[in-house]
């Protein structure tokens, strides 16, 4: 390899040239392993803590065309990320909130064993903090959609990226 191809100008580089954002994959069904969990706990009054998953395709896929019309080759190890809030807010309930979980847990091969939750809303967190990191290297399948950039209703904006809309049932 030549040393001058990783000599990249940085204060120079022509940023209008190139498309920095995450390739996005096409809307469909995917096999993806759990690479990375974590909960996330609140940091301002009005966050609830959040179950955060980044998962990995296992399979070759081709990208979206991006901003410049570009289309990619993506190996396997693509990430697709999900979050999903472990406390009630507004009209969501600690049920909901346990169903999303069950859902994601459900989906999971080989299975995890998860013990049953007794406790209130705020102690769901912490009970979903004691197990989260045994879901590491399973393997999932889910609906991945790709969603665009855009505002939130709460005025926060958001890149595009791709979303799991639904976890199927091992």
């Amino acid at each position: 390899m030549n040393q001058n191809e990783n000599n990249i100008p940085l204060v120079d580089l022509n940023l209008n040239e190139m498309d920095t954002s995450l390739p996005l994959i096409p809307n469909g069904i995917y096999d993806l392993v759990v690479a990375k969990s974590e909960v996330i706990d609140p940091t301002t009054a009005d966050e609830v803590p959040s179950w955060k998953l980044e998962l990995k395709t296992t399979q070759p896929t081709t990208s979206l065309p991006n901003s410049k019309g570009q289309i990619e080759q993506l190996p396997p190890g693509h990430p697709v990320y999900t979050q999903t809030q472990l406390e009630p807010t507004g009209k969501a309930t600690l049920k909901m909130c346990a169903g999303n979980v069950a859902q994601i847990i459900q989906s999971m091969r080989p299975p995890v064993s998860v013990p049953p939750f007794s406790g209130g809303a705020k102690e769901f967190s912490a009970f979903v903090k004691s197990w989260h990191n045994m879901t590491m290297g399973h393997m999932v399948r889910c609906r991945v959609e790709a969603q665009p950039a855009g505002v939130s209703k709460k005025g926060k904006s958001y890149k595009a990226g791709n979303r799991v809309v639904e976890f199927a049932r091992a």
